[in-house]
């Protein structure tokens, strides 16, 4: 039987391959629009820049799937990035290799429309973060990323061409503005908390994955609004899904797993820590 430790690290480790052929992590025409150097200039460090009207199918799709994304996940994705690696990764699922090319840095963006125009608007507090899908794909290759050059793309860029040598296909300083999702990446590095980590190893809906034994849920007993300002709930809820939310809280499980998954193992229940 595998300790949680193994079965965690089994989970990052597909988690992380299936997070480098997510579409939203790389840079396909329709989803990234390139810069000139005077239009990154003109928002890298805050500002607004019209990147198309509604008739221009890129800042067209940019624009609507932006707003979808906001709708049905609530995510943000829109980002200017600051250079390019493209790279050579194998497939999720099938395992074949593929090129794929990833951003080394980005910022923060919104998109708006005005009248027919269509532009990208960056906050002046906005801070460039690196890539946490390229980190992950570095780690695997045992680089490690050092902070100093994290937040400044021209460094980041420079230190990643010199790292990488000849195991990437290309190295750019292109710049973009697009569409990019990393909450799958987000949720690993939060996993590599150790505080978290213990946490999930004792609870008995993660203990019966790991073991395929079962496990009876709980009678959801008595709802109350107890420690209702504890929870962050941010949409509205019923009484059952209140009670549910206030259970998994207490780390008790309404489920009723039974055996080991076959194929890519899952914490969903348990991502929001």
């Amino acid at each position: 039987m595998p300790t949680f430790a193994e079965y965690l690290e089994k989970w990052l480790k597909q988690s992380t391959a299936q997070g480098l052929t997510n579409p939203l992590v790389k840079m396909p025409v329709k989803r990234f629009r390139l810069l000139k150097q005077d239009e990154f200039g003109s928002i890298a460090n805050g500002g607004t820049l019209i990147i198309g009207t509604t008739s221009d199918p890129i800042a067209r799709n940019l624009h609507k799937n932006y707003e979808t994304r906001i709708r049905e996940r609530g995510e943000r994705c829109a980002f200017v990035c600051s250079g390019s690696v493209e790279m050579i990764v194998a497939g999720g699922t099938d395992g074949k290799q593929r090129k794929q090319l990833f951003p080394v840095c980005l910022k923060r963006t919104s998109f708006q429309t005005n009248g027919i125009n269509i532009k990208a608007v960056v906050a002046e507090d906005e801070a460039w973060q690196f890539n946490p899908v390229l980190l992950a794909h570095l780690r695997g290759l045992a680089i490690s990323v050092p902070e100093s050059v994290m937040v400044n793309p021209v460094q980041a860029t420079n230190w990643v061409r010199a790292q990488l040598g000849n195991r990437a296909s290309q190295v750019t300083s292109d710049n973009y503005v697009g569409l990019f999702s990393s909450q799958q990446m987000v949720v690993q590095n939060r996993l590599t908390d150790p505080p978290l980590r213990q946490a999930l190893a004792k609870n008995p809906l993660i203990q019966s994955k790991v073991s395929g034994n079962k496990i009876e849920a709980v009678d959801l007993g008595e709802i109350s609004d107890d420690g209702l300002e504890e929870l962050g709930l941010a949409l509205p809820c019923d009484d059952s899904q209140l009670r549910v939310v206030q259970l998994s809280h207490n780390g008790q499980t309404v489920a009723k797993p039974v055996g080991r998954p076959e194929r890519h193992p899952g914490l969903t229940g348990c991502q929001a820590g």
